[in-house]
């Protein structure tokens, strides 16, 4: 039984001047299509830029609309001035936030002031973007005519994120509040601007709040929900308070670490040009 000896490598099999030419040529090819790529990338991050002040403008005017704009499309127009109440906000802690479920949960302090007996704002508000935990009246006080409540609740809050956008574009986290019971045209909420906002320690690590607004605006649910005191072709409005923490963009860092496996393979499959096929 005889067996056969692999034939010698031909050393005289040599990668020439040309195929150095080509290998270089396609590697620059490659290098331009990624360098286009990132011009083209970067061209649309800054247009996310500018969208996102131009939304960002939008909201705060939109909070700011005309109370008897909206009010003439609810159950009728007021005989008397709606009960103004001044409503705030205090953070004080950012528990679980994940990216994953688009979920957060916020343990603050919400107090009501407002004047004579008309409403009962501190008994009817809840979370329109989220759900109540936890509740518990932490103080009353009356003094003459005026009215002041003060709760603590933990929430469980929706993240209102742009995947397409995402990581580099900021974001918003907010806290929404309306009053379940009476209208825009009996209850008008009022942002008290000077108290709310978050203490600094309850703000994550892992998160960068770079501005906080407080806003009051008239939401309108394009239906009576089947309340006959309100006219056919008439909508239910409600005063919504509005406490927004924006947050700045995880960035290039972010995307990396989400990519790395990716990056990591195009990187391995460049040392191929290093390489001699034979």
């Amino acid at each position: 039984m005889t067996t056969e000896k692999p034939s010698p490598v031909d050393l005289n099999d040599k990668i020439t001047r040309k195929d150095y030419f080509l290998v270089i040529l396609w590697a620059l090819g490659i290098l331009l299509l990624y360098m286009i790529g990132s011009f083209i990338g970067a061209g649309i991050l800054k247009g996310y830029k500018v969208d996102t002040e131009k939304t960002r403008q939008a909201w705060i005017e939109s909070a700011t609309m005309n109370l008897e704009e909206k009010v003439a499309e609810s159950k009728v127009i007021p005989s008397k001035e709606p009960v103004e109440v001044a409503v705030g906000i205090r953070i004080n802690r950012i528990g679980t936030f994940s990216l994953r479920e688009s979920t957060w949960t916020a343990d603050f302090d919400i107090w009501f002031r407002w004047t004579g007996n008309e409403v009962k704002p501190g008994e009817n508000f809840q979370v329109v973007n989220g759900e109540i935990d936890h509740l518990e009246r932490e103080e009353v006080l009356t003094k003459g005519n005026m009215r002041y409540e003060r709760y603590n609740v933990r929430a469980s809050l929706a993240i209102n994120l742009d995947s397409s956008r995402f990581p580099f574009s900021d974001n918003g986290l907010t806290i929404q509040v309306e009053d379940g019971a009476d209208g825009a045209e009996n209850l008008r909420y009022v942002p008290d601007e000077k108290d709310s906002g978050i203490s600094s320690l309850g703000i994550p690590s892992s998160l960068k709040i770079t501005k906080t607004l407080t806003a009051v605006k008239l939401h309108g649910y394009k239906s009576r929900r089947g309340d006959p005191q309100i006219p056919e072709g008439r909508s239910e409005v409600h005063s919504r308070f509005v406490l927004a923490l924006i947050l700045a963009p995880p960035g290039a860092g972010l995307f990396i670490k989400l990519f790395q496996a990716l990056f990591a393979s195009i990187a391995i499959a460049f040392v191929a040009f290093f390489i001699k096929p034979i």
